[in-house]
């Protein structure tokens, strides 16, 4: 996770608000959207573990890259409990990376194994958190020389985007929209 600081000033409350509204619901990311469960015999469901595969951050380096396929394999055949992390995720695209390689995904037990095949979607965070690249977004109100406004915004990003590149989305996507109101 990264963070960014950026002042604003002689910019109007209700754009800064759409901006942030922006980040929040319509930067674009890839999540993991389906799996294909062969085989889970452990203690999480198939559906509980769709949502946190869907919850693992991917970054992606060719921003048309929408669809990769990941597989997970893992068994334990140990007497001791095995941890799943992000990092037993494999795929064959260099087109993305699992920032985080470190993220809990289950734990195992002696004789228990998950194989499954999951795919990933492009969204937004409008459709769904998984889609959302903010792990914290957040602006403050300062005032400025001559009554003006100063804004401080602060973005996190989840590790999928960094914030300048969150931040640069919602700028094309707000301008956008004023281009579309204009014409």
């Amino acid at each position: 996770m990264s963070d960014l600081k950026i002042k604003f000033s002689g910019v109007d409350t209700s754009i800064m608000n759409s901006l942030r509204r922006i980040m929040l619901s319509e930067v674009k990311t890839i999540a993991i959207d389906i799996i294909k469960v062969g085989e889970n015999n452990g203690i999480m469901t198939d559906e509980i573990l769709g949502h946190r595969l869907g919850l693992i951050p991917i970054k992606r380096h060719n921003k048309y890259t929408k669809k990769v396929t990941l597989t997970l394999n893992v068994s334990n055949d140990t007497d001791i409990i095995k941890t799943v992390y992000s990092s037993d995720l494999k795929y064959n695209s260099e087109d993305i990376e699992i920032p985080d390689k470190n993220i809990i995904i289950t734990k195992l037990d002696k004789g228990h194994s998950i194989s499954l095949i999951a795919e990933t979607e492009e969204g937004t965070g409008y459709v769904h958190a998984k889609w959302n690249p903010t792990a914290g977004l957040a602006y403050k109100i300062e005032n400025g020389p001559d009554d003006t406004q100063i804004f401080i915004f602060n973005i996190e990003s989840i590790g999928n985007m960094t914030p300048k590149e969150i931040l640069e989305e919602a700028f094309d996507t707000l301008i956008e929209k004023f281009q579309r109101i204009l014409i």
